[in-house]
């Protein structure tokens, strides 16, 4: 199997897998629904059980697990805006990946502004779980 410069010659730029256009133009709205459904599942089951109770600085159990797995999605946000600028700076057909890459590095950048305006709220009702902590 020839890589991509082999096929083109020399001076050729490498091809971007698909995948990673796929990542690029829907990861960050996926990651946004995955974080969506846990703020859901945390806000609607977790205060029942024990991970109600204070716990860490005087902060719920459910919200320091809600924090960490939204930073993590977050990251991952991070990360598929990088893939979108390597993306950008080579690969195919210049100006398909270009107009790829600025339309997933915009929606993703929106995604991440929306997931970290989302735990503002989550943080303030779940640190004590709406007043319901024991």
């Amino acid at each position: 199997m020839k890589s991509g410069f082999e096929e083109f010659g020399k001076n050729a730029v490498p091809s971007i897998p698909r995948w990673k256009v796929w990542i690029c133009l829907w990861g960050g709205g996926i990651l946004w629904v995955v974080q969506l459904l846990l703020l859901w599942v945390a806000a609607e089951f977790g205060c029942e059980g024990s991970w109600a109770k204070q716990g860490l600085g005087g902060v719920t159990g459910v919200a320091w697990l809600v924090v960490v797995a939204s930073v993590i999605l977050m990251a991952k946000v991070v990360w598929i805006i990088r893939l979108s600028e390597q993306i950008e700076r080579g690969g195919g057909d210049r100006e398909t990946m270009t107009f790829v890459a600025r339309v997933g590095k915009t929606g993703n950048g929106l995604f991440l502004l929306v997931m970290m305006a989302q735990m503002v709220p989550v943080w303030f009702f779940l640190r004590d779980c709406g007043g319901n902590a024991g």
